[in-house]
């Protein structure tokens, strides 16, 4: 039995599911994903194997990422609310996410997603820490005006301090006119 074998119908560009097998092999994506995508994908499937779970974040030793990634990389911490809530906290932020974006380290999700696009991202990552992984695309519109015409796709991977419950997710954030 895998961890995670969740597989979402294709519905749209904007949601591309793939089914994850804990020590059954690589990970499958779309054949349109990014290739970039696919690398941190693989990187993250090997963690996942090797520990038996979903990878700690102390797992994670950006050596052994491909450079072209890092500066599109970021980390959320995962805070569950008492009422059951999740709550998504940026803890790390790639150089290309910090020139384009009102995203900063410590800022909470919710706090700057304020529309539709918004809503569509809490959806995302709240998808993610209950073991659901996807591309996402959107644009940039909704953290301001003058922004949505550039669109990017990310993907969002699990990890966790103890194998099992989320506590963290791994980003990729790419841009299309970066």
């Amino acid at each position: 039995m895998t961890l995670l074998s969740t597989i979402l119908p294709f519905t749209s560009p904007a949601m591309l599911a793939f089914t994850h097998g804990t020590n059954f092999g690589p990970l499958r994506l779309d054949d349109r994903t990014d290739p970039r995508f696919l690398r941190l994908a693989d990187y993250w499937s090997r963690l996942d194997a090797a520990q038996g779970g979903y990878p700690a974040r102390s797992a994670i030793d950006p050596t052994k990422i491909d450079r072209d990634l890092m500066s599109r990389l970021f980390i959320v911490d995962v805070v569950r609310e008492p009422d059951q809530r999740l709550r998504f906290r940026f803890r790390l932020l790639g150089q290309d996410i910090l020139d384009l974006e009102r995203i900063r380290r410590g800022v909470f999700l919710d706090e700057i997603a304020k529309s539709p696009y918004g809503a569509e991202a809490q959806n995302h990552y709240e998808d993610a820490a209950n073991g659901v992984i996807r591309v996402r695309r959107s644009n940039l519109g909704w953290l301001r005006e003058g922004l949505d015409s550039i669109s990017y796709s990310v993907l969002l991977l699990p990890l966790s301090d103890e194998g099992t419950v989320v506590t963290h997710l791994l980003g990729l954030c790419l841009y299309d006119k970066w």
